[in-house]
C-alpha cells in the first residue's frame, strides 16, 4: 500500500473516526457508522450486479458482472465524485454471488465464487486461480468474506437445506482451508456482505428471511458468535467498506457583523486532491444580498487583527468568489444568506496539490451596515488535509 495513503488513513483513524461506504447496484453511499446517518448518495453506474466493495489507496473497487459479453470487469470509485471507472477484465465470467475482500497486512484483493478463492490485481483486474476451498461439508458454499487488519480472514457460508442457519468460518487464505467457528445468533436469512472496520469490529449486512424487503447492519463478535444490530439500511446493500473520515477541523473566531450576523462555515463531502468536485465549503447566517469569497492558502493558521475581527489564515492565498448570498430581498438587512463553493474543483482546475496537503480557508464579504476600514464579514476558519 502507498505509504502517504496509508499514513493518511491511519491518522483520519485515530483523529476523525471512520466512514463506511455502501453499493446497492444502483446507488453509492457514504454513512457514519457510529450513527447510520447517510452523509452522501450518489448514483451509480453501471446499474446492475455489482458486486463487493474495498477500499484502495483513497479510492474504492468493485466488480460488475456483465452478462452481456459474458466477462465481468472490475471498476474503481472516486468517493468524492461516485464517479466509476473500468480498471480492466477479470478474464472469467462469475456466474455465482462473489465475494470480495482485501487483505490490509499484503494489499492483495481476494475474491470468492463458487467454491474457489482467486487474487485479484488491483492494477488490471485479472484474476488468478488460488485454491479450491478445503471442507468436510462439499456442499459449502461461502457467501462473503473479510480480512482484518492482522491478515485473518472469515467467511459466512451460504444458508442450505442441510444447514439453513449462518455459520462462521476461519479460510486459510494459502491453502483454501475452511475452519467453522459456530453459528451466528442471526437466525434464519443471508448475509449479503461483510468487512471489518479499522478497529477489526466485524459488520455484516443481513437479510432476514421472513422479510425479504428488510437490511440490518450488525456488528458481529466473533468470540461469542453474537451480532448485535447497529442501524437498518433500507436500500440494503451488495458491497461494504470502511475509510477514514476527512480530517476536517473548524477553529478561529467569526466577527459579528452590523445585522446581527455570525458567519459560520460548514462543509459536507471528501476533500481530494484528485476529484473535480465533491467538497462543498459553505456558509451560513451571511448577510443577505451581499458577496463573498473564500479564501484559501497552504500557509497555516493565523489570528491577525483585520478588518474589525480576525483573519484566521497565513499568507498567501487566494480567493474563490461565490455566488450572491441571496436571502431576504431589500430594503431588508438580515442573516439569511449563504455562500457556497466546491473547493475541489478550484483546487483541481486552479490550485493543483498533492493528497496530504493541508489547506485553509475562510470566508469573507463585505458589510454595508458598517464603516470601512470595518466593512466586512469574517466567518471562522477550517483546516483542511486534501486525501487522494
Amino acid at each position: 500500500m502507498n505509504l502517504l495513503v496509508s499514513t493518511l488513513f491511519l491518522l483520519a483513524a485515530a483523529g476523525g473516526g471512520e466512514r463506511m461506504y455502501v453499493q446497492n447496484n444502483w446507488q453509492f453511499m457514504t454513512l457514519d457508522p457510529v450513527t447510520g446517518e447517510v452523509l452522501d448518495t450518489k448514483p451509480l453506474h453501471p446499474l446492475i450486479n455489482n458486486r463487493g466493495l474495498i477500499s484502495d489507496q483513497g479510492s474504492l473497487l468493485f466488480l460488475d458482472l456483465d452478462v452481456k459479453i459474458v466477462r465481468d470487469k472490475v471498476h474503481r470509485i472516486n468517493p468524492a465524485t461516485g464517479r466509476t471507472s473500468i480498471v480492466g477484465m477479470t478474464g472469467w465470467s462469475i456466474d455465482k454471488t462473489p465475494a470480495l475482500a482485501e487483505d490490509p497486512t499484503t494489499g492483495r484483493a481476494y475474491v470468492s465464487f463458487l467454491q474457489c478463492l482467486f487474487e485479484m490485481d488491483k492494477v488490471t483486474g485479472r484474476m488468478t486461480f488460488r485454491t479450491r476451498f478445503k471442507t468436510e461439508d462439499p456442499s459449502l458454499l461461502p457467501s462473503t468474506l473479510a480480512i482484518d487488519s492482522h491478515g485473518r480472514a472469515l467467511a459466512i457460508a451460504e444458508p442450505s437445506g442441510l444447514n439453513p442457519r449462518n455459520r462462521l468460518y476461519r479460510l486459510d487464505l494459502e491453502t483454501g482451508r475452511l475452519a467453522e467457528l459456530g453459528t451466528l445468533n442471526t437466525g434464519l436469512g443471508i448475509y449479503r456482505c461483510i468487512a471489518f472496520d479499522g478497529s477489526d469490529q466485524l459488520w455484516g449486512l443481513f437479510t432476514p428471511g421472513s422479510n425479504p424487503f428488510e437490511h440490518i447492519l450488525y456488528k458481529i463478535d466473533i468470540a461469542t458468535l453474537t451480532a448485535t444490530e447497529a442501524f437498518p439500511l433500507p436500500g440494503g446493500a451488495m458491497g461494504i467498506a470502511f475509510g477514514p473520515a476527512p480530517d476536517v477541523q473548524t477553529y478561529c473566531t467569526a466577527k459579528t457583523g452590523s445585522a446581527g450576523c455570525v458567519p459560520t462555515i460548514d462543509w459536507r463531502g471528501h476533500p481530494s486532491a484528485d476529484a473535480s468536485f465533491g467538497f462543498e465549503v459553505s456558509c451560513t447566517d451571511v448577510l443577505n444580498q451581499s458577496v463573498g469569497v473564500l479564501l484559501v492558502g497552504t500557509g497555516g493558521r493565523d489570528a491577525a487583527p483585520f478588518m474589525g475581527g480576525t483573519l484566521c489564515l497565513a499568507p498567501p492565498y487566494t480567493a474563490i468568489l461565490a455566488a450572491p448570498s441571496g436571502g431576504s430581498a431589500p430594503p431588508a438587512d438580515d442573516c439569511t444568506g449563504t455562500w457556497s463553493v466546491d473547493l475541489n474543483t478550484f483546487v483541481y482546475h486552479h490550485l493543483p496539490l498533492p493528497a496530504g496537503t493541508t489547506v485553509n480557508c475562510q470566508w469573507w464579504g463585505r458589510d454595508r451596515g458598517l464603516p470601512p476600514p470595518d466593512n466586512a464579514q469574517l466567518s471562522d476558519a477550517l483546516e483542511v488535509v486534501l486525501m487522494p
